[in-house]
């Protein structure tokens, strides 16, 4: 699936000056927090006027916002790369929980900004993490469905394992502080066969009885 479906922006026009305001707009929230940067800032480092940013973008959020979403399209084109050349689903799912944690970990963006201005990041993070993780889980969705398509993993219903998946990682990037050691990317590795391998396997015993199976277990009591 194409990244602008997954993580689209249908106010912000594709076009040369919107690519620069947004590749000034993050060299200069990398660098300086979204705090202490201004509009006019932006304008200064474009060489364009402010009324020139604002009709692209209505305020400051719909440009922050802009550069965050254009962050998480780069982030899944960098974990296709990454898992490209595994050749079991075990390996996708190591390489790509490693991936997703060092990403996080290193990112200047996501490091400037939980040092200074993690009121404006949280959002993203938490209760507006909703846009996020549809995108990452339908992004996840189709990169298991080639799993099963060439054989390498059985029938799994794939928006559940994929859902499933999403939130586990999500939870460790947004809370990374746990008795799991995960510390280098092979601990990573490690704690991903060991642990979300598994869940994908059980992800498809509930493909087994038809989408949404496990909810009806849970909701017979388990029986």
């Amino acid at each position: 699936m194409e990244l602008d479906v997954l993580v689209p922006d249908p106010t912000v026009e594709a076009d040369p000056m919107t690519e620069a305001i947004l590749t000034a707009a993050l060299g200069r929230f990398r660098e300086f927090g979204i705090r202490r940067t201004t509009m006019e800032d932006i304008a200064r480092t474009v060489g364009i006027s402010r009324m020139s940013i604002y009709r692209r973008f209505p305020d400051r959020d719909a440009l922050v916002k802009a550069v965050v979403l254009g962050e998480a399209r780069a982030f899944f084109s960098r974990f296709e790369a990454a898992v490209d050349a595994c050749e079991t689903t075990d390996d996708l799912l190591a390489e790509g929980f490693a991936f997703a944690l060092a990403h996080s970990r290193a990112h200047p963006l996501i490091k400037r900004l939980l040092g200074s201005d993690p009121e404006f990041l949280l959002p993203y993070l938490t209760t507006g993490a909703g846009p996020i993780i549809t995108a990452a889980t339908e992004f996840l969705a189709g990169r298991l469905s080639r799993e099963v398509e060439e054989g390498r993993l059985g029938p799994v219903d794939l928006g559940l394992a994929a859902e499933l998946l999403v939130r586990l990682v999500h939870s460790f990037l947004l809370l990374p502080e746990s008795v799991a050691a995960l510390d280098t990317d092979a601990d990573a590795r490690r704690f991903a066969r060991l642990h979300l391998a598994p869940a994908l396997r059980g992800a498809g015993e509930s493909a087994k009885d038809g989408p949404g199976a496990a909810i009806r277990h849970t909701d017979r009591g388990g029986t």
